[in-house]
């Protein structure tokens, strides 16, 4: 994970059989009973009210 800035927000890299799958955290889905769920929905929430304002 890393912050892209502005136009990205923070960002997953996963490699998978020599490949690269990059998404932005504002559109990448959890499980509710995963650990960081409620993290990634409080980030995902600030994010798009952000873009929202700009």
């Amino acid at each position: 994970m890393f912050d892209s800035g502005d136009m990205g927000g923070i960002v997953c890299s996963i490699e998978y059989n020599g490949r690269a799958f990059v998404v932005s955290l504002t559109r990448l889905g959890a499980k509710q009973d995963h650990p960081l769920n409620k993290r990634i929905l409080d980030y995902q929430r600030h994010r798009v009210n952000k873009l929202k304002s700009t």
